[in-house]
């Protein structure tokens, strides 16, 4: 059962909060309050936190009052609010017609913001605000069960890792792959994907800015598949070293070679070893992209909340992964007999389901799965340390 998170002033409200329990349950949600939730071993104000990451979504009903005020100077609910937001979840604001302490109106200015605000019901009376969250939630309340499950998540990444690594013969390779938990229907249809303005605004933000995946020096190709799109950069021998997938179910994949195999220079470091930087690089650039993505699909078609991700290593000669050393090694001491990696590793083995908002704070996302990737190649002696 999907649960309601209720944000507001407590003392004075009770008839209000109660309204929105009761429209809150008769569409089959589970109501979070916290007046509700017994003693706690932590903190009020850890309880009230974790109560919204333990949330679905989020209900925020702003009366005359602001509320008692944590260290932070932002009331509880404001407090709240911004946890629910960094968190991704779906935001609901009910704003009771009425005059509002200084505070209070300035919280409303924010929360209703025509860039970063959202859309409000008002209300002025406790039976109206009953109506108002049933009528604003009953679309939600009837597609609570369109989120794939990891296993689904699972199949459909590995199936586009098993496609691009076809096309991508380079090694080694990385491949990275985001697709939305919301798969109630197509977020684009193959028609869309084929217009000439949609390839070319896909294209130009791969070459230019933060959200920057190929090199501009390079020719790219756009690749009409049979459902999908794909734009590709080549490399050596006229071999796709970098290819970026878009996919109508929102799947977005990424896979490029690394190290010498894309300058064809050699380098006796880049011959044995997997530079972490140029990794994390290329992660946290995937990322960027993929924030702006769908920020666009969010604002042309649904909004997104929650994705799944994974990425997967190419390592076939068995390279280990270490930090490139400032100056070029003239020897490198490594270990003979390492077996060859037959398939792919997998980061992590099952797919990491994050937050939207997570997903726009890219380096931190890189960050947190290139740990986990040098925790198995140091687990499995296959980090290289100079």
């Amino acid at each position: 059962m999907k649960k309601a998170f209720i944000s507001s002033v407590i003392r004075g409200y009770e008839e209000e909060r109660q309204s929105v329990e009761s429209a809150v349950k008769s569409l089959g949600l589970l109501p979070i309050m916290v007046e509700q939730s017994g003693a706690q071993p932590s903190s009020p104000r850890q309880a009230c936190l974790q109560g919204v990451r333990q949330s679905d979504l989020f209900l925020a009903v702003l009366g005359e009052r602001y509320g008692s005020q944590a260290a932070s100077g932002r009331s509880v609910c404001e407090e709240e609010f911004d946890e629910a937001r960094e968190m991704g979840l779906p935001i609901f604001v009910f704003i009771e017609d009425c005059k509002r302490e200084q505070k209070q109106e300035a919280f409303k200015e924010r929360i209703t913001g025509y860039n970063e605000g959202y859309f409000v019901c008002f209300f002025d009376s406790a039976d109206k605000l009953f109506r108002k969250v049933t009528e604003s939630l009953s679309q939600y309340g009837s597609t609570t069960d369109v989120s794939i499950t990891s296993a689904q998540a699972l199949s459909e990444i590995q199936s586009c890792i098993r496609a691009s690594s076809s096309v991508t013969s380079y090694d080694p390779s990385l491949a990275v792959v985001v697709i939305p938990s919301d798969q109630r229907e197509a977020y684009l249809s193959p028609m869309e994907l084929s217009t000439t303005e949609e390839k070319e605004t896909l294209q130009q933000a791969t070459l230019f800015g933060e959200t920057a995946l190929f090199s501009p020096r390079r020719g790219i190709d756009v690749v009409d598949a049979r459902e999908h799109l794909e734009i590709r950069q080549l490399g050596l021998r006229n071999s796709v070293f970098a290819m970026l997938g878009f996919h109508p179910n929102g799947m977005l994949a990424f896979s490029s070679a690394l190290g010498s195999e894309q300058t064809g220079m050699f380098s006796l470091f880049e011959h044995h070893v997997i530079d972490v930087q140029e990794l994390r690089r290329t992660l946290t650039a995937f990322y960027c992209y993929a924030s702006w993505f769908y920020q666009r699909l969010s604002a042309n078609k649904r909004p997104i909340f929650n994705l799944y991700t994974a990425v997967a290593l190419f390592n076939k000669k068995g390279r280990k992964l270490g930090e490139k050393p400032p100056s070029p090694p003239d020897s490198i001491n490594i270990s003979i007999g390492l077996e060859d990696q037959e398939s792919p590793l997998m980061i992590p083995q099952q797919p990491l389901k994050i937050a939207y908002a997570r997903l726009r704070n890219s380096a931190d996302l890189s960050r947190e799965l290139m740990h986990l990737i040098v925790r198995v190649h140091k687990a499995t002696g296959m980090y290289y340390e100079s």
